[in-house]
């Protein structure tokens, strides 16, 4: 599972009593590209399932999506297609491939719009929040 290979997973995996989700019909929000020696690359998008024990102050926020935010350190663009919507991606897929990580990013047709890599994925942040937008 996805999970597995990014660090700081612990929280998350708290959270979600080790049943995180998998990293389908999501929404993705950002993508940012930060340079210096190290190329990092953080993306942000909201998952659709909220974990089965909600944690009393999300109960009382009325949170309904979890949003959560990677970093990949020591990143590369190994492939990007202009002519897809980078909004459109709802699919994330991360797997290791001998000694880095790749991140590829899928719209609705399973189309890749973005494939990076990089040496480590780092669970940046999450949080729970009402998305009254209905956006995810």
């Amino acid at each position: 599972m996805w999970v597995s290979l990014i660090e700081r997973r612990e929280s998350l995996l708290a959270l979600y009593q080790d049943e995180v989700p998998g990293l389908e019909n999501l929404f993705l929000h950002e993508i940012k590209i930060t340079t210096g020696q190290d190329l990092i690359i953080n993306i942000r998008f909201d998952l659709r399932k909220l974990p089965k024990k909600i944690p009393k102050k999300w109960l009382d926020r009325s949170v309904n999506t979890v949003q959560i935010t990677l970093d990949l350190v020591q990143a590369k663009i190994e492939k990007i297609d202009l002519e897809k919507s980078i909004s459109s991606v709802d699919n994330i897929i991360i797997e290791q491939i001998n000694d880095y990580k790749r991140l590829i990013l899928r719209d609705a047709s399973k189309a890749e719009v973005l494939t990076l890599r990089s040496t480590w994925i780092y669970l940046s942040s999450f949080s729970g929040y009402q998305n009254t937008l209905n956006l995810s």
